[in-house]
This record gives structure tokens, C-alpha cells and sequence, in this order.
């Protein structure tokens, strides 16, 4: 009876409950390789089978024709074989290929986002697209989002004591298994990642306080595939004693991807710890239906059309300052920069940005300064062209930015970068304080309509609330 409990379809109470308890941080999200997902110009890949495939490329490593095989871990072993390398040759270029551009957010991880509203994900992969999508998910409210990483091999980074899903304080991305950071403590292969477990549990290693705090909650491992005697391992680990009970907030454990869900044998494992099997498809297909379910429950009725009613978040046009936005750039990038600016003034945005670039002069900065203190968002145009290395105006224009950014409440997004430009390294020479930020993907300078609602509603509600 249990065990056919555990295969069966969700019902929608069961669904509802999942929302709530991942909304509310009953139930913490463990994001396994299978939701990274991106579309990278002809549809969406799977991000480490195309690492791998680029890293095999750059390394001269051969590999079979079956992406099933198009793993890391599979690439360590052919880097041997085929004397190409090791394993930490392997951990640098990963990390090189992570940093040479701003990946687009995978599709899943922005649902779930959108989904959860709370303070700690588990991630299993070493890069930081969760936190970019955690950024992207909030684009009306400053998130701020902090990822740590574990490692056996370097300092211990643990969550904070005081660390709650209801007290303020930044989401916490926590990579179980190291972070391209910690180059190249990382786990790549099954050996990898079994120390790495097991240093969980070692007493002088383990982060004490993000383990006492899954105690009390239940897992949900999406997308991870761990093998059957890894999930057991990873469960027991990161849940000790309480494995065999419902988390002190009634949350029920949960397991979505494409290997466990064919795995017979470990039913019976997830049956006696409380976790459900998603049997109905993997971890995307779990999310897309969580998602979808979540979005029906929160959608807003549609007004009708013959009641068109103003907006009452609007101020009044003559409370809007003269120069709302001000748009920085590299001169090169002119016409991205101009493309932004229509966008903004369809909108009825004021902008202002330096259309003739007569840099420097005493009158000059004097006016540059002015414009800067008074704007209530400032976008920085970002390009190949803000990467170099000469000395260029628009790096005062951001040293400005940052100290005025300092004077305004937290909650308040006054600098949102945007990037034009496909596939270039934008992050390098980036000053920490954008790199913090989320960073709007708009190639050309065709930015969303998202974006532009998202810059005029942070405009409105700072002009309302002061």
C-alpha cells in the first residue's frame, strides 16, 4: 500500500501542498545538472553535456558519439586515457568556460524562482546560475542573493546561526559539492562526490548549521540523478537521524529526475523515509507542472474592457524628475545605448544620456556629476567595449554611480546593468557592485518589456514611498 502511494500521480492537494511548503521553506530544493537547460541560439542544450563537449574541444580529448556519455566525470577518465590532462586540468578550464560569458538563465530554474520564496537553495553544480535566476525571478524588489560553497579541501563556509527563512537576510545559494570560487575544489567524479559526502559528516568539517537546519525540513531533489546508493548516502547524510521522520514543519520529501524514477529497487527506501517518487515525468517536467499549478493560483483577474482604470502606483508627470534614467556607455555602443532610450521614452520615461560623448572638462563632470545624483535608475551599457583595459570616461560615470547607489535603501535598485552583446566576457573587469546585480540580457540594446515596466515601477514606488 505504501509503496504504490509513493509511484502514484500527484493529486492537487498534493501539488498545493508542495507549493506551499516550498514558498515557505518547509521543504528546501536540492537543484541537480537536469534543470540546466539553456537556449543558446537553436534551442535548449543540456548546459554540462555542452561544457563538456567545449572543454573536450579546447583539450583535444575525442569523445564517443553518445551524449549520454558527454559528462564530466567521463571526461576526467578520457583526459587520462588519452593523456590529454588530469583532473584539475579539467576543473580550470570548466571554470575558465563558466566565467567567459553571462549564460542565459535555464527556463527551469527561473520557475522555480518564481515558485519559491524562500531563503536557502541546494545546488550540486558548481556554477551560479541559480542565484542568476533567483535575481532575475525578483526583478521589482532588491534580492539579495549570497551563494556559498562546501569543500572538504578549503576554509569551511557554513550558513550564518541566525540564519531563518522569516528574519532578513540575504537567499543563500549553498553548492553542496564546491563552487567554481573554490578553483578547482569541485567535485567532478562519483569518487568526488562520495568524499565530499562523507566529509558532511566529519566532525571537525561539517557545516554544522546548514546541516541542523535541513534536519528540520524535508528535501526536494530535482534533477540530480544521484545513483541508488548515493541518494541513500546523500539522504542519510544531510538528514542524520531524522531520515526516518517528517521534518518538524510537516514537509514530505520529494524525488523528480531521470534516473530514479526507473530505479525499482530504492522505492521501498523512499517509501520507510517519507519521500515521494514523481513518476509522471523528470525534474523539468516536475517543475513545469509546479509551476504551471502555481501560476493558477495566483493569477489576477483580467479587467474588463470597458472599465479601463488608471494606475494607482502612477504619480503625477510632474513629480517625475527631468532625468529619471541616465544611460552610461561606451561610444561604440551608441546605437544600443539610443535603442534603450526609445524604449524607455515609449514608456514615458525622462532619460538622459550623453549623446554627443564630449568627454571631460570641469563643465563636463560638473554636469555628468549633477545628472548622476539626480537620476533615480542608472543603466550601464555593458559591451567587449567596457572590457578594455584603457583608461575610458564611463568608468567615472559607474565610480559615481556606486557612491550614489550607497545613499538610497537596499530594497532599491538604482543600478541595472544591461549587457548588448552575445556570448562576449563582460564580467572580468566588472566592479563587484555590478557583478552583485542581476544583469538584463538585451542584445542590441532591444531590451524587454519586462525590463522597461520593471525600470518605471522601481521609479514609481521610490517616488511614493518618500
Amino acid at each position: 500500500m505504501t509503496e504504490r502511494l509513493a509511484s502514484t500521480s500527484l493529486v492537487a492537494s498534493r501539488w498545493n501542498r508542495l507549493i506551499n511548503e516550498l514558498m515557505t521553506g518547509r521543504l528546501i530544493p536540492v537543484i541537480g545538472p537536469e534543470l540546466l537547460r539553456v537556449n543558446l541560439g537553436e534551442g535548449p542544450v543540456d548546459f554540462y553535456q555542452y561544457l563538456t563537449r567545449t572543454i573536450a574541444e579546447r583539450a583535444d580529448i575525442t569523445l564517443s558519439d553518445d551524449p549520454a556519455t558527454h559528462t564530466l566525470a567521463n571526461l576526467v577518465y578520457l583526459a587520462y586515457q588519452q593523456q590529454r590532462g588530469d583532473q584539475q586540468d579539467i576543473c580550470y578550464e570548466l571554470s575558465a568556460v563558466l566565467r567567459e560569458r553571462m549564460w542565459p538563465t535555464p527556463e527551469p530554474l527561473l520557475k522555480l524562482a518564481q515558485v519559491c520564496k524562500q531563503k536557502l537553495f541546494l545546488a550540486t553544480t558548481p556554477d551560479n546560475l541559480m542565484a542568476q535566476a533567483i535575481r532575475e525571478a525578483n526583478p521589482d524588489q532588491s534580492t539579495a542573493v549570497e551563494v556559498r560553497a562546501f569543500s572538504p579541501d578549503v576554509v569551511l563556509q557554513d550558513l550564518d546561526l541566525s540564519f531563518s527563512n522569516d528574519t532578513p537576510g540575504p537567499t543563500v545559494v549553498y553548492k553542496l559539492f564546491g563552487g567554481e570560487e573554490q578553483l578547482p575544489n569541485f567535485a567532478l567524479t562519483e569518487e568526488d562526490t562520495l568524499r565530499w559526502v562523507n566529509a558532511l559528516q566529519t566532525q571537525n568539517r561539517r557545516p554544522a548549521n546548514l546541516l541542523d537546519h535541513l534536519r528540520e525540513r524535508s528535501l526536494a531533489l530535482l534533477g540530480c540523478s544521484f545513483e541508488n546508493w548515493l541518494a541513500r548516502f546523500f539522504l542519510c547524510s544531510a538528514k542524520g537521524e531524522s531520515i526516518t521522520k517528517i521534518g518538524t514543519h510537516g514537509a514530505q520529501g520529494v524525488i523528480a529526475d531521470r534516473h530514479t524514477v526507473a530505479d525499482e529497487p530504492i522505492r521501498p527506501f523512499l517509501v520507510r523515509n517519507h519521500t515521494l517518487l514523481y513518476q509522471d515525468g523528470d525534474g523539468v517536467g516536475f517543475i513545469d507542472e509546479l509551476h504551471r499549478r502555481w501560476q493558477e493560483q495566483h493569477a489576477t483577474p483580467t479587467p474588463t474592457p470597458t472599465a479601463v482604470q488608471p494606475d494607482p502606483a502612477a504619480p503625477p508627470p510632474d513629480e517625475m524628475p527631468n532625468d529619471a534614467v541616465f544611460i552610461s556607455y561606451a561610444n561604440e555602443d551608441v546605437a544600443a545605448a539610443e535603442r534603450i532610450e526609445s524604449r524607455l521614452r515609449d514608456k514615458g520615461l525622462p532619460v538622459w544620456r550623453d549623446a554627443n560623448k564630449l568627454e571631460g572638462g570641469e563643465l563636463y563632470d560638473l554636469t555628468i556629476k549633477e545628472k548622476i545624483q539626480s537620476c533615480l535608475v542608472f543603466i550601464p551599457v555593458l559591451s567587449q567595449n567596457t572590457t578594455t583595459l584603457r583608461k575610458r570616461y564611463f568608468r567615472q560615470e559607474w565610480n559615481l554611480a556606486m557612491q550614489e547607489a550607497s545613499s538610497f535603501p537596499a530594497t532599491h535598485k538604482f543600478i541595472q546593468p544591461v549587457i548588448v552583446e552575445d556570448g562576449q566576457d563582460t564580467r572580468g573587469l566588472l566592479p563587484d557592485e555590478f557583478k552583485n546585480r542581476h544583469v538584463t540580457q538585451a542584445l542590441a540594446g532591444e531590451v524587454s518589456d519586462r525590463f522597461v515596466t520593471d525600470v518605471k515601477k522601481t521609479i514609481i514606488r521610490y517616488i511614493n514611498s518618500s
